[in-house]
């Protein structure tokens, strides 16, 4: 017969830190909800159509994904980058639900919302739209993917830097 343990959120809160074993910021569980809520919208847009500049609901490009995803204004990669919605955050302190960014840290130029974190803070999935303007809002352009997806993140681009969802209390 299994035993079924009850414990109260500062209890877990101790055990995750115990296992992570450092000190990064840990979040309440109405946190990584609204958190995760964002990620489950984005990842119901898998298949949809790449479509330069547009923000959904049936085609999307990446910023738009998070505008959707998230109810946030509409802005570009590098808006998100620099937005106040959005707070900095390090590779060791990663959860579903956060912004990875790639080019150069002065200028950005793609987003991706963080599906899965491996060891190390290293991002292993991510949801986003790609294709670039070479996409007619078609699944394909000669070949080329161009539709909200769920991979890894390139290793091809430099990442350039992480952000969360500044959550009201």
């Amino acid at each position: 017969m299994k035993k079924i343990i009850r414990l109260t959120e500062s209890e877990l809160i101790k055990i995750v830190k115990y296992i992570i074993k450092e000190e990064s910021e840990i979040l309440s569980a109405d946190e990584m909800v609204k958190n995760v809520l964002p990620l489950q919208i984005a990842k119901n847009q898998i298949g949809k159509p790449y479509k330069w500049g547009d923000e959904g609901p049936d085609k999307f490009d990446c910023s738009g994904l998070v505008s959707y995803s998230f109810k946030v204004p509409r802005t570009t990669a590098v808006g998100y980058f620099n937005s106040s919605l959005f707070k900095k955050i390090d590779k060791k302190n990663l959860i579903p639900g956060d912004l990875i960014f790639f080019g150069s840290s002065s200028k950005p130029h793609h987003v991706g919302i963080i599906d899965k974190v491996g060891s190390g803070g290293v991002v292993t999935k991510m949801v986003h739209a790609s294709g670039g303007q070479k996409c007619p809002g078609k699944p394909t352009n000669n070949g080329r993917s161009c539709i909200v997806k769920l991979s890894p993140p390139s290793t091809k681009v430099p990442i350039a830097g992480y952000r969360r969802f500044k959550h009201s209390k």
